[in-house]
């Protein structure tokens, strides 16, 4: 069967489709997006058209494979994403676990940019939907009665220089840096309203609640001149730094190719307190307090990350009884970096390495290093070297060593060097999406850095896109266009320190 809505002045054609045995109608051809000016800026025409081919925060291209919501999932203490930290009524990102599976109802497919608008199909699982309740089953009552719908489009945005766009100097100009999700509002008006071309017909701009290295998302109410339901920032050199993280290659037993960037190395940074999702997860720090001891003991696990003065002090210690150098040393996880310091260990206390020990204490003749750093495993499960020394050793036969030791699987170094590397990666990825984020603090690096992966992803994607890099200088936020029951006065403040 096909329906036809009225959505801004023109028919959109509505297919009803079985998928998976569920009843759908698909909106065909929806116009989500136009150049216009928000609360928060003008969005030129070029990023309008550029948000097609963005990734967009659910890890996809454009807006397709985004969610279509019950109006603009918000920070209110009914919902299990509730962040007590955060301003209540704050709007919130759709790449979001909880968020999909309570106010999704289906999803953005097939979008295209037609010289005007940016349009897409959006497909409503109307059996869902419907068993919602409330407003939810509302919109599917608008369709089945062909009264028109509106939507409000919800992305990530960023600051743009002054300057001339669609042939107009305008000092307040912002690009789309990531695509989130279209709002359906069966009882409100987007900014881009029915009237303004928009719609089933977008709506606001939302905040950042589950992406910490990006800002938050702002909202516009119904009169696109007032201000806006609050737009927050972030330095767009720090979201760049994020960027940079995510782009560097995996960490390494063996020594690093070239040094990283300075940026993504320093990010040690204060995060967020608590899970924005409501979450299990632990917020405080799982290590214990004890002094970094030379002695690695065999219950430290991948998930436990150690003190930051305790991997310097065993990076020293490596770094003055080998050739392994500190680059490829801190890219090490946890247990990595400890079963490379017993394997120096060994072979100190075997053949003895030349270097002085982290404290600066002499080895004796027979190359066993006189102080703790030096002591190897008490269970003795390092084997000796073969009489080579670390410092002897090349990568091959360093990486060949730590294999026969049970330290890298049988199949390949290839594989075992990503899968130690992987949770220190985890870990300087939970601390990008900290140092990029006034949410989050130091105390929330580990359960961060423990979440799923598609979860991670989730976080970071606010400092990863890939539809062009505004100017340097420029603020990460976000944007859409908000429904006429915004109340401007209850929200926050416009910028994130």
């Amino acid at each position: 069967m096909t329906r036809y809505i009225t959505a801004n002045g023109e028919e959109v054609e509505i297919v009803e489709e079985t998928r998976n045995g569920d009843q759908y109608y698909v909106a065909t051809g929806v116009p989500i997006v136009k150049p216009m000016e928000l609360a928060t800026g003008y969005v030129p025409r070029e990023w309008v058209a550029a948000s097609t081919e963005m990734e967009n925060t659910h890890g996809g291209t454009g807006w397709d494979g985004t969610t279509p919501t019950v109006n603009h999932p918000r920070n209110r203490s009914e919902f299990s994403w509730h962040d007590p930290e955060r301003p209540e009524d704050d709007i919130v990102l759709a790449a979001n676990e909880d968020v999909q599976e309570t106010l999704g109802v289906g999803v953005v497919e097939n979008d295209r940019f037609d010289g005007e608008y940016v349009r897409a199909d959006i497909a409503i699982n109307a059996d869902e939907t419907r068993g919602m309740g409330g407003e939810a089953a509302d919109i599917v009552d608008d369709i089945e009665a062909d009264r028109g719908l509106e939507v409000s489009s919800q992305y990530l945005h960023a600051e743009l220089p002054p300057g001339e766009y669609d042939g107009e100097y305008r000092t307040n100009a912002k690009a789309i840096a990531a695509p989130d999700s279209v709002a359906l509002i069966p009882n409100g008006r987007g900014v881009c309203s029915i009237d303004e071309g928009c719609g089933i017909a977008p709506g606001v701009t939302a905040n950042i609640a589950d992406h910490p290295g990006v800002g938050d998302l702002t909202a516009g109410p119904d009169d696109p001149g007032n201000s806006g339901e609050g737009q927050r920032t972030m330095d767009n050199g720090s979201q760049m730094a994020g960027v940079r993280q995510l782009l560097s290659g995996i960490a390494s037993l063996l020594p690093a190719a070239g040094p990283t960037d300075e940026t993504t190395k320093s990010q040690t940074a204060n995060t967020p307190d608590g899970d924005p999702r409501g979450g299990d997860d632990s917020g405080g720090e799982s290590d214990s307090d004890e002094s970094a001891e030379s002695d690695t003991d065999d219950d430290t696990t991948a998930n436990t990350s150690m003190k930051d003065n305790k991997r310097e002090e065993l990076i020293r210690f490596i770094t003055a009884n080998s050739e392994l150098n500190e680059d490829s040393l801190e890219h090490m996880g946890d247990t990595c970096l400890q079963n490379t310091h017993e394997m120096v260990v060994a072979n100190a206390a075997d053949g003895g390495s030349d270097g002085s020990d982290a404290d600066g204490g002499d080895d004796d003749d027979d190359g066993t290093d006189d102080d703790d750093d030096s002591d190897a495993d008490d269970d003795g499960d390092v084997d000796d070297t073969g009489g080579d020394t670390i410092a002897d050793m090349t990568a091959d036969e360093l990486g060949a060593e730590l294999r026969d030791q049970g330290f890298v699987t049988e199949d390949s170094i290839g594989e075992q060097v990503e899968t130690a590397a992987n949770q220190r990666k985890k870990e300087e990825r939970a601390k990008t999406i900290v140092a990029n984020s006034a949410e989050y603090g130091e105390d929330d690096v580990e359960w961060i850095a423990d979440l799923p992966e598609k979860e991670l992803e989730r976080k970071e994607r606010g400092a990863t896109q890939t539809g062009g890099v505004p100017a340097p200088g420029g603020a990460f936020g976000a944007t859409g266009n908000a429904g006429g029951d915004v109340d401007v006065d209850d929200m926050p403040d416009l910028e994130v320190e």
